[in-house]
């Protein structure tokens, strides 16, 4: 029966993410849902407070945190979006491909980036 029930969970949760909803919001109502139907609804919430208390996710929070502050604080922000902004516009037949990448590219670069603000 919970193997049934289960799997319509994880159809719901397949539909409401298709259909664009919050995904973050739909995963964690799914967990909630899938443990109060075992019978233990605090399962979900205590592992999530221990996997919050782990100490190389707070270090990891905390400096991009850090890093957040500081591109926002030094206007970075505005001048990489500015800066991405005009490479698209001149390759425009190319931005669809472009947008999907941006994301890898700034994780690439964010070494560089904050090698330059802490200069």
């Amino acid at each position: 029966m919970f193997l049934i029930i289960g799997a319509l969970v994880v159809i719901g949760v397949i539909y409401l993410l298709l259909k664009r909803h919050e995904s973050r919001m739909v995963l964690i109502a799914a967990g909630i849902l899938m443990c109060c139907i075992a019978g233990n609804p605090m399962a979900s919430l205590d592992a999530f407070a221990k996997s919050m208390t782990n100490a190389g996710l707070i270090t990891s929070v905390c400096s991009c945190m850090g890093f957040a502050w500081c591109m926002k604080y030094t206007g970075c922000d505005k001048h990489l979006v500015v800066a991405i902004g005009k490479v698209l516009k001149k390759w425009a037949f190319c931005s669809f491909p472009a947008l999907r990448w941006q994301p890898l590219l700034l994780i690439l670069l964010s070494p560089v980036l904050q090698a330059a603000v802490l200069r």
